[in-house]
């Protein structure tokens, strides 16, 4: 226990307080960390429960032990089902774990429930235009660049150096290998991939090597005689977002929780508000789904999303030459690429959302005709439109066009219909097949199928016109 006390933490959060209380290192100590990154997902999920209930690890432990275990997982399975699907498991996970290992609570059996149909599903390649463009700071758009083009998980991101880079990029290669040693391959599952960076991510790189400008206000020791406090003023600020002159500093300095928020506003902003896009994962499943090409086998399609680590990437590309080379990979890359870059120009951006537009507008349109015609209907049901007097009067006319204008005139005044609408269904009258002609000249009773067959072709004239 001592020994673990004296333990680093990596990978700092704001839950990392909770750490010295009894019950959570008990639970450190049964799931092994740090040599596991369990608790690194356990802590985001028990920190923000603990807060909510205004309790630390340990009180919440002494109160579960007055509770019934059923009952107390039925408090926990209520909060879970207010939680996303993909954060349901893990807040389980999490809290059975703590009061199971860290309080010697005597739980129930865990009934994990996660749904399949809400499986993470990957973005766009619009999506992710529209998060880059939400972002205006050049670090914070080489993270996402760097996320879509490599498949990393995000722990892994916030991990990587100037040094991953270095060699490559100084060198000016067009596909840029992350040159990760060893130690990010030796966990069996959720390693990293052995992957490159795009032209996309390569220019965004080299802006972020480049001086940047920011105002900042600066405090000065000097009291200012009217507010009595110290003068402060507004100064512009040089600085250079990736420090190569620091090489092995992390060039994303924030914490997890930071990285998440980062992309969970975006989302917010760019309007994307769908329940199977995970932050992080979604960028890793874009990633993923490039690499569906011919003549690639399983174990280099392994090798470049970072599974079976241990016997593939190991194996094949650390500790063997030969085909199974960075080069062949770096070609498949290549191949792949085009499915990874999301930057197009405006005017193709501009022309979307006209093409856009348009179809709004016609739908409102059509949804406008459908409204009168539920009018028409609803009035011919409870009233009879033409009476025998005006039947002989519209019948009289020489064609049959005249015929339908004519009651539809009478119609018009009678029903106080829309003056717009006549028109417009002449025009679709036209348009209609001799048998329904027919029975519109002899006032015979239209059925359901009649009025959608007239909603069709007035729909149809008005996507001509």
């Amino acid at each position: 226990m001592t020994l673990l006390l004296a333990m680093e933490i990596s990978d700092k959060s704001k839950w990392d307080y909770l750490v010295p209380y009894r019950s959570v290192k008990r639970l450190l100590w049964k799931i092994h960390w740090p040599k596991t990154s369990t608790w690194l997902t356990y802590r985001e999920q028990i920190g923000p429960y603990l807060k909510s209930l205004q309790m630390d690890p340990d009180q919440y432990i002494a109160l579960a032990k007055t509770q019934d275990p059923q009952d107390l997982a039925d408090t926990l399975y209520d909060h879970a089902d207010t939680l996303t699907n993909g954060s349901k498991a893990v807040f389980k996970n999490a809290m059975w774990a703590l009061l199971r290992h860290g309080g010697n609570v005597n739980m129930p059996t865990l009934e994990n429930d996660y749904e399949v149909e809400n499986e993470t599903r990957s973005y766009t390649t619009d999506e992710i235009h529209r998060i880059l463009g939400l972002l205006d700071n050049d670090l914070h758009k080489l993270l996402i660049y760097v996320a879509k083009d490599t498949g990393f998980r995000i722990r892994t991101i916030l991990k990587l150096t100037y040094n991953h880079f270095r060699d490559e990029l100084e060198t000016r290669q067009d596909f840029v290998r992350v040159n990760l040693p060893r130690g990010f391959y030796t966990q069996s599952n959720k390693s990293a991939s052995l992957t490159f960076i795009g032209p996309e991510t390569i220019e965004q790189f080299n802006l972020c090597l480049q001086p940047h400008q920011k105002e900042i206000t600066k405090t000065l020791e000097e009291i200012d005689p009217e507010t009595k406090k110290e003068k402060k003023i507004k100064v512009i600020e040089t600085f250079i977002p990736i420090d190569k002159e620091k090489p092995d500093e992390p060039i994303f300095r924030m914490r997890y929780s930071a990285a998440y928020d980062l992309i969970t506003i975006a989302l917010r902003k760019a309007n994307i508000n769908d329940d199977n896009v995970n932050p992080y994962r979604s960028f890793r499943m874009f990633y993923t789904n490039a690499f569906r090409l011919p003549n690639v086998n399983d174990y280099e399609i392994d090798a470049l999303t970072g599974h079976h680590a241990n016997n593939i990437i190991l194996k094949h590309y650390f500790d063997k030459k030969g085909t199974d080379s960075i080069e062949r990979l770096r070609e498949i890359y290549q191949r792949a690429y085009p499915n990874l870059r999301v930057n197009v120009d405006k005017t193709t951006i501009q022309t979307q959302q006209t093409q856009e537009q348009k179809i709004k507008d016609l739908e409102h349109q059509v949804a406008e005709l459908k409204g009168y015609y539920d009018n028409i209907l609803k009035q011919i049901s409870e009233n009879a439109p033409l009476n025998a007097k005006e039947i002989a009067q519209a019948r009289s006319q020489p064609t049959e066009y005249d015929q339908v204008n004519e009651g539809l005139k009478i119609a018009e005044k009678k029903l106080n219909l829309p003056p717009t609408l006549r028109p417009q269904l002449m025009e679709a009258f036209q348009m209609l097949p001799p048998e329904l002609i027919t029975k519109l000249t002899n006032g015979e009773e239209l059925n359901a199928k009649d009025w959608i067959a007239i909603l069709k072709i007035q729909a149809k004239a008005i996507t001509t016109n």
